[in-house]
């Protein structure tokens, strides 16, 4: 089935796309920043695989690193792998309007 199927005379169609990912967040690893779309269900665990990708880390070696949120005043607040952005906003974000998320992917110490 195609579009001329469900109404043949029209032939000037308008699309409208929107996207689920309503924010930003910027992620800091190996001295090089990426911003990527997110939303607020998405998880730090979703960001880490986003950054594991571009670097080619294995998924394995998630338990060797640590996500961390870089607060206003350069403070650095360690975060579970598995909390959602919406989490994060409610804890660190609760008075304020939506921010671009600022997050550091290290390696743990050894």
């Amino acid at each position: 089935m195609n579009l001329e199927d469900l109404e043949p005379s029209l032939n000037n169609f308008h699309f409208q796309l929107s996207s689920i990912l309503d924010m930003k967040c910027s992620i800091r690893y190996n001295n090089k920043t990426f911003r990527l779309p997110c939303s607020k269900e998405t998880t730090t665990m979703d960001l880490t695989r986003e950054i594991f990708q571009k670097f080619h880390i294995s998924d394995e070696e998630i338990d060797q690193f640590e996500i961390q949120l870089i607060l206003n005043d350069d403070k650095k607040s360690a975060l579970d792998m598995d909390l959602a952005i919406e989490d994060i906003l409610s804890i660190h974000f609760e008075n304020e309007e939506t921010p671009i998320l600022l997050f550091e992917l290290t390696k743990k110490d050894e």
